[in-house]
């Protein structure tokens, strides 16, 4: 999860030429991250279960 927040935050070096798309990696970016450091957060050695909408809203919780 840390490297796809990683490489969607290179993606957003190129919204320095093309906004929209720096914009899109941006937030996708933010997004990731903020998924992976749940994660780690809940994480106490026998995994986590996520729990995910179709909008993308989602809750993390320890097994």
């Amino acid at each position: 999860m840390n490297s796809f927040a990683a490489g969607t935050a290179g993606a957003a070096a190129v919204g320095a030429w093309f906004p929209a798309i720096g914009a899109g990696a941006g937030v996708s970016s933010a997004y990731a991250s903020l998924l992976a450091s749940r994660m780690g957060a809940n994480n106490d050695g026998n995994g986590v279960i996520v729990d995910m909408t179709w909008a993308a809203v989602y809750n993390v919780s320890p097994r």
